[in-house]
């Protein structure tokens, strides 16, 4: 079993700004695991320092890293993050690894923004672009359904001087007023010049039946193989007044198949429920029961299911407690989870 805790103090703002110091641990019986966050942000400019404390198989890590992020310009939002290397080692003399995300939001007409991401390790030196185009609207409908849309963005990857592009164009558009049609192409240029590419196309079909409420379909093709598959969504069942006691239901059923480029066919079922409740306000809180099972088809089919059960309550406007618990069954193996989350502001 393995218990997680999560303590954040919050501090009212000092001279526009606002100071955070949390702490987690999210030990398991073969992993103690635990992280200190110290954070500052004052006038769109952020920092904060964390230390993670691993201990692993007798040996504990000290993983230090520094994050600045700078908000202040509308169009212009800049990250930079020191990863320093493990400080309980005998010899330190690798350097601490930088990233640095920039982000431009474009007024032009048909750029919505660029993003560069840059990565400097001791024996890695990374570079990618990405530029998202702005989004094409049009006035072409079938019979009355959603506009046709399309979206396009460009990869551009630098690593270690082996370059690399990946490009990818999304339409969207709607068959009358039921079916909506989402269709992701993509193609990928990688060193060396070998090229693969997938299509994924995704359907959603609003049921007229009264015990059904959506279906969605999808089929992916790559040079892996095929994926498609299909899932009926069950009416939401609801009672109860909107600020006292209530409650809802919902529930999806799946089947998948999966096709490899050598032949080989796995095909599964699933089934999913969740059961969300809300006390009245004077007791408070909100909890979520959720129940999944998924078995393969075949003569080697294996069953895996979870149970979880999640619980949030705030006694104030300024504390809040969160509880989760979790079943997980894989095969004969049943391993459960508990975690706890609990934050204040003073």
């Amino acid at each position: 079993m393995s218990r997680g805790f999560v303590a954040a103090l919050a501090f009212l703002p000092i001279a526009l700004s606002a100071q955070t110091i949390s702490y987690v641990d999210s030990s398991t019986p073969e992993k103690l695991e635990a992280r200190v966050d110290v954070g500052v942000e004052q006038l769109g400019f952020g920092l904060n320092a964390d230390m993670r404390l691993i201990g692993e198989h007798g040996t504990t890590q000290v993983l230090p890293r520094i994050t600045s992020s700078w908000t202040t310009l509308e169009f212009l939002d800049v990250k930079t993050v020191f990863v320093y290397p493990d400080l309980n080692t005998v010899e330190r003399t690798s350097a601490p690894e930088l990233n640095t995300n920039v982000l431009v939001y474009s007024e032009l007409p048909f750029l919505e923004r660029v993003e560069a991401t840059l990565r400097r390790a001791e024996q890695t030196l990374r570079n990618d672009v990405n530029v998202r185009f702005a989004p094409i609207s049009t006035s072409f409908d079938l019979l009355g359904g959603r506009p046709l849309g399309v979206r396009t963005d460009l990869t551009l990857r630098d690593e270690n001087d082996r370059r690399s592009t990946s490009s990818r164009v999304i339409s969207t558009w709607g068959v009358g007023r039921s079916l909506d049609i989402e269709s992701a192409l993509s193609l990928d240029q990688l060193p060396g010049g070998d090229a693969r590419s997938a299509i994924d196309t995704k359907l959603a079909y609003a049921s007229s039946v009264p015990f059904v409420d959506r279906l969605e379909g999808r089929i992916r093709r790559d040079d892996g193989g095929r994926t498609q598959s299909l899932a009926i969504l069950l009416p939401e069942l609801a009672a109860g007044a909107a600020h006292g006691t209530s409650f809802n239901i919902t529930g999806k059923a799946v089947v998948e198949q999966r096709v490899a480029a050598d032949g080989g066919e796995i095909r599964k079922i699933g089934f999913e429920t969740r059961l969300v409740a809300a006390e009245p306000p004077l007791l408070g809180g909100r909890s979520a029961l959720s129940l999944k099972l998924e078995r393969g088809l075949g003569a080697d089919g294996v069953g895996t299911s979870s149970l979880a059960y999640d619980h949030a309550w705030s006694p104030s406007d300024a504390a809040s407690i969160g509880l989760n618990l979790k079943m997980l069954r894989d095969a004969d193996a049943l391993e459960p989870f508990v975690d706890l989350v609990w934050s204040t502001r003073f």
